[in-house]
């Protein structure tokens, strides 16, 4: 085996190792409109206020998140989302995560979708939660 040959396989190993270092990083953000973007994968748009959002995601090669969004839709922005993700209405009784931030307070008036899509029948305003 020569110097070259040597020196390029060790190069290959340690750019493998960076790279497999890099993808298991952690990422984390409570700005809410940084929380949508990286959980939608688009930029909000302007028929959506987003108020609070908190964003983490796992390292490794799955790429596991959990998310908390409130955020005020139009009607025609909610409609959309409930029929892309097919949501049902769901009459049990939820109760909140254990490591939901302090703004994470829906009024438990709130219809309730799926997993835990919330929207307060008063105001609109929707509280997300999702875990993947």
């Amino acid at each position: 085996m020569t110097v070259l040959s040597l020196k390029r396989k060790t190069g290959f190993y340690l750019i493998g190792i960076f790279i497999l270092l890099v993808s298991c990083s952690e990422s984390q953000t409570t700005d809410a409109n940084e929380s949508y973007t990286r959980w939608s994968g688009k930029k909000a748009t302007s028929d959506l206020k987003i108020h609070h959002g908190q964003y983490s995601q796992t390292g490794g090669l799955f790429k596991e998140y959990t998310l908390f969004l409130e955020l005020e839709p139009s009607d025609e922005w909610r409609d959309e989302f409930f029929k892309e993700n097919e949501l049902i209405a769901d009459d049990e009784d939820w109760s909140l995560p254990e490591d939901a931030p302090a703004w994470f307070n829906p009024d438990k008036n709130c219809k309730r979708w799926k997993s835990l899509y919330l929207q307060d029948p008063a105001t609109g305003i929707m509280f997300i939660y999702e875990v993947q």
